[in-house]
């Protein structure tokens, strides 16, 4: 064992924490076949629904009102016998998502930014928390990550831990061998400021918000800064990663980007892993579902991705509308895992904008569009009215913003039945959430906002 990993190691182990316990088990857990990992999940999928039926308020009446017992939830296809559960019904119903024996439960609180700006807060079981962090680890490990390797960290609150005493914060990134890097100012001193760190750090690994490390990356080609390390990998997370982010990002950095996808609230997750084939579903703390508008289960195809909690008994969640789109795939990856892969992450549904003629257009023909078009660093689409939208473009360089043609994204749309209006901007007049993310669609409408 090295250095490296042994502090990596006793961080964990003077914490009490069973996190390393869980990694070596997901380890050897990785290569069990589907039906393994189903049958797992199954057994305490069951244990799960014989909790909430007894201990939490709202599913005891939920049960009882679709006259259904916790014996008729014993496979992953029985989900669908229960609604699907909205952030809205849960606001509705915040009292009753409380557990009768919630406080012989140990856990910890924590919130989304949310779409709409409102946090959505929700608690979080220690156990579960901590199979989350040894899942994180095991997902790196599918780029060659080892326990102890140096990783430089770019985000918001949702990635930068946010520790009360600098002291107890370096003496965690020392033994972790984490440096952070915060995404809410990332100006062009900032940028500097990193880049110089990281040259001097040599991190092994970058890990951040697929935007933040794509604008470095830009802000390191546009200026020609010669970086003095290579990392290993890039893991992207937190928003969607582009087929421009991924290209221009392995281009500068001269490496591979390992696109990760999870949900705190929800438990659930999926890493990419060497085949760069889709996203491999972790099995191991929550269930992921992907359902056509019907509420189906979809074992290929593109539809709404749900959350069910295993082990977060604090705030058992089922059958939880994430907000995301996702495409799943059963085929079996090359690698030798036999999870389900999530083939794409079409994005939040909220990342769709609605024309004159009331059809729903998503954020991603907007990707394609400016593929095609010249001097666009970035853009972000923003829709307060049917059939109408604004668009912010950051250019590349602005002493050649001719290079941008309006009067063919205008016509495209135009086309689609949308009246357009663009707008040159700098990078400070973009929106980004409360933690941080880069939105590249920005939905307003009312009836389209978060549920």
């Amino acid at each position: 064992m090295s250095t490296r990993s042994f502090l990596f190691r006793s961080y964990y182990k003077l914490r009490g924490s069973k996190v390393l316990d869980y990694y070596d088990e997901f380890k050897k857990s990785q290569y069990l076949t589907r039906d393994e990992l189903i049958r797992n999940q199954e057994k305490q999928l069951k244990r799960m629904i014989e909790f909430v039926y007894e201990n939490v308020p709202y599913y005891k009446k939920l049960f009882k009102s679709l006259s259904i017992s916790p014996d008729d939830i014993n496979k992953v296809e029985d989900l669908q016998k229960l609604p699907i559960l909205t952030k809205r019904e849960i606001k509705r119903n915040w009292e009753d998502f409380f557990p009768q024996n919630l406080n012989s439960i140990r856990y910890i609180k924590g919130k989304t930014g949310g779409s709409t700006g409102e946090p959505f807060k929700y608690r979080m079981s220690l156990e579960d928390y901590e199979r989350g962090i040894a899942l994180l680890y095991r997902g790196w490990g599918f780029a060659g990550y080892q326990l102890g390797d140096k990783v430089a960290v770019i985000g918001g609150s949702s990635l930068v831990p946010s520790l009360r005493f600098s002291m107890k914060r370096k003496i965690q990134e020392s033994l972790l061998n984490f440096r952070y890097y915060s995404s809410f100012d990332m100006s062009e001193e900032n940028l500097l400021r990193y880049i110089e760190d990281m040259n001097c750090w040599n991190p092994k690994f970058i890990r951040g918000y697929a935007s933040s490390i794509y604008l470095m990356a830009k802000f390191i080609e546009q200026n020609r800064i010669t970086l003095s390390f290579v990392p290993k990998a890039i893991f992207s997370t937190a928003e969607k990663l582009t087929f421009k982010m991924r290209e221009s990002i392995e281009r500068v950095f001269k490496t591979q980007v390992f696109d990760n996808y999870g949900l705190n609230d929800g438990g659930i997750s999926a890493y990419e892993c060497e085949q760069h084939n889709g996203l491999h579903i972790d099995t191991e703390r929550a269930i992921l579902e992907v359902v056509d508008e019907s509420g189906k289960q979809l074992k290929e195809g593109e539809g709404k991705i749900l959350a069910t909690s295993l082990y977060n008994f604090a705030m058992p969640l089922i059958r939880y509308d994430t907000g995301d789109i996702g495409i799943i795939s059963s085929e079996f990856c090359k690698c030798g895992r036999a999870s389900y892969l999530l083939k794409g992450l079409v994005g939040r549904s909220q990342e769709f904008v609605v024309s004159s003629l009331g059809s729903k257009v998503h954020g991603e023909f907007f990707t394609h569009i400016f593929w095609e078009i010249d001097n666009v660093k970035q853009f972000q689409v923003i829709q307060e009215n049917v059939g109408e939208v604004l668009i912010n473009i950051v250019p590349d360089d602005w002493d050649h913003i001719d290079r941008i043609d309006v009067k063919k994204i205008t016509k495209i749309l135009e086309n689609k039945g949308f009246k357009v209006s663009i707008k040159l901007v700098n990078e400070e007049s973009l929106s980004y959430t409360s933690g941080g993310k880069y939105k590249f669609v920005i939905n307003k409408l009312s009836d389209y906002n978060e549920s």
